[in-house]
C-alpha cells in the first residue's frame, strides 16, 4: 500500500555546473503530514459551513432538502455532525438528482445506525442487490450493481462517474430512470458517500472526490502483475467478495449477537475492523476508504499504525496528489507515491539532510505550498481534476 510521497529534485548548482550535470536531490512527505493537510483543508470547509441550521438537515418527505450547489453537501453533513447522537434520531428527507432519498434514523441497528441512505420509491422494491433490502444499499451492493452494468470496463466507468457529477452539481433529473438503469442508484450512492461518510468523517468528503478523479487510472506500478486500473467495482469492494475471477465468493464478517444494556435489547456485533488485518477481504473491502462501525476513532487523530481506513485514505491521497503534482513541469521535481520502506534514499522532514540543504529545503517548502493549493481547490469542486 503506497504510503507516502516521494520528490526527486533536479537542480544545477556551482559544485555541479563544471560536469554541466544536475544534482538530484530526495525527500519524501510521510502519511501523517499529509493526512493532516487534507485533515485542515476539511476543517476549513466545515468551519464555513456553520451558518447552516440543522433544522435544513431535517426537512420533512412532503418537502425534502433539495441538493443542487456545492455548498449543499458540505453544510448538511456539517449540521448532521454538529447534531450529534440526537441529530440522528430523527428522518432526514433529500431530494438528490429528481430522486427522494431518506436517511434512516438511528435505531435500526448495523455499522452506519442512524445514517443509512435509501431511495424512497425503489429499495426493497426488487431483488436487485442495490434495490433488495428497504435499509438501502451496502457499497459492496453498489459494487455488485456496476459490475452487472459494466462498471468493470473503464469507459463505462468513467462515463457512470461523470454522471454521479451531474447529480452531485445538481444538473441531472433520474426521476425517471427505471431500476435497472444504473443512474437510478447514483443518487443514493452520492448520499451515502457525500453525506453519511463525511458526517462521521470529513475527510471523506475530499477523499471520496479525489477518487472519482482518479477512476479510469493504473493505481498499481507492479506491472509483471498485470495492469490494474481504477473502475467501480474495485472502488466498492474487493473482487473476492463479488466473486470476480474467483468463481467463490468471501463471505461476509461474523457477527454475534448480545445484549446491549444501555440499548435495551439485543444488538448484532462484528469484530473490531481496527483489529483487522488490511489483507483481510471481509473489511479491507475496496478502494474506498468508507467507514465501518466505531469510525469515530479515525477521526480522533492520525494513527496510521492502527487505523486502516487511514491507510486506505492515505493509499488515494499519495497517488492522487503525485498525479496532480506531475502536471506542473516547471517546479523541477518529479512526484511518486512509495511505500514508505521504498524511498529508501528519501529523507523524512526531521532529518538533517534535508533541513541542512537550503535548495532541498527550499523545494520542500515550494512543493507544499502547492500541495495546499491542489486541497484548497479539490475541497471547494466537484469539477473533475
Amino acid at each position: 500500500m503506497r504510503d507516502c510521497l516521494a520528490v526527486s529534485v533536479y537542480h544545477s548548482d556551482q559544485g555541479d555546473a563544471e560536469f554541466g550535470t544536475s544534482k538530484e536531490r530526495f525527500f519524501h512527505f510521510n502519511g501523517s503530514s499529509l493526512l493532516q493537510l487534507v485533515q485542515e483543508a476539511v476543517n476549513t470547509l466545515e468551519t464555513g459551513s456553520k451558518g447552516f441550521s440543522l433544522i435544513n438537515a431535517y426537512a420533512s418527505e412532503g418537502n425534502p432538502l433539495k441538493l443542487e450547489r456545492f455548498s449543499d453537501w458540505p453544510n448538511t453533513w456539517a449540521a448532521l455532525r454538529r447534531g450529534g447522537q440526537s441529530a440522528r434520531e430523527s428522518n432526514s428527507y433529500f431530494l438528490i438528482g429528481g430522486r427522494t432519498i431518506q436517511r434512516i434514523r438511528a435505531g435500526q441497528g448495523g455499522f452506519a445506525d442512524g445514517f443509512y441512505m435509501m431511495d424512497k420509491a425503489y429499495s426493497g422494491a426488487s431483488r436487485d442487490p442495490v434495490w433488495a433490502k428497504d435499509t438501502g444499499a451496502s457499497y459492496k451492493d453498489f459494487a455488485q450493481f456496476f459490475v452487472n452494468n459494466g462498471g468493470m470496463k473503464i469507459e463505462q466507468s468513467e462515463a457512470i462517474t461523470e454522471e454521479l457529477r451531474k447529480v452531485l452539481s445538481g444538473s441531472a433529473d433520474f426521476s425517471k430512470s427505471s431500476r435497472g438503469q444504473v443512474t437510478s442508484a447514483l443518487p443514493m450512492l452520492a448520499a451515502a458517500m457525500f453525506i453519511a461518510e463525511p458526517a462521521r468523517n470529513p475527510r471523506a468528503f475530499v477523499i471520496g472526490l479525489m477518487l472519482l478523479d482518479m477512476v479510469g487510472r493504473v493505481y498499481n506500478s507492479d506491472l509483471d502483475q498485470g495492469t490494474k486500473f481504477y473502475t467501480l467495482d474495485k472502488m466498492f469492494a474487493h473482487p473476492e467478495r463479488l466473486g470476480v475471477n474467483t468463481g467463490k465468493v468471501q463471505p461476509g464478517p461474523q457477527v454475534t449477537t448480545s445484549y446491549d444494556p444501555r440499548k435495551r435489547k439485543n444488538v448484532d456485533r462484528v469484530t473490531d475492523p481496527y483489529a483487522a488485518s488490511t489483507t483481510d477481504v471481509v473489511y479491507v473491502e475496496g478502494k474506498y476508504s468508507a467507514s465501518p462501525k466505531l469510525s469515530s476513532k479515525t477521526t480522533q487523530s492520525v494513527d496510521l499504525a492502527h487505523d486502516y481506513i487511514q491507510k486506505k485514505e492515505l493509499s488515494i491521497l499519495v497517488r492522487w496528489l503525485a498525479w496532480q503534482l506531475n502536471k506542473d513541469v516547471s517546479n523541477g521535481c518529479l512526484f511518486g507515491a512509495l511505500r514508505f520502506d521504498d524511498a529508501n534514499r528519501g529523507a523524512d522532514s526531521n532529518d538533517p539532510a534535508v533541513t541542512n540543504d537550503p535548495i532541498a529545503k527550499s523545494a520542500r517548502e515550494l512543493v507544499k505550498i502547492q500541495m495546499k493549493a491542489l486541497l484548497g481547490e479539490r475541497t471547494n469542486s466537484f469539477k473533475k481534476m
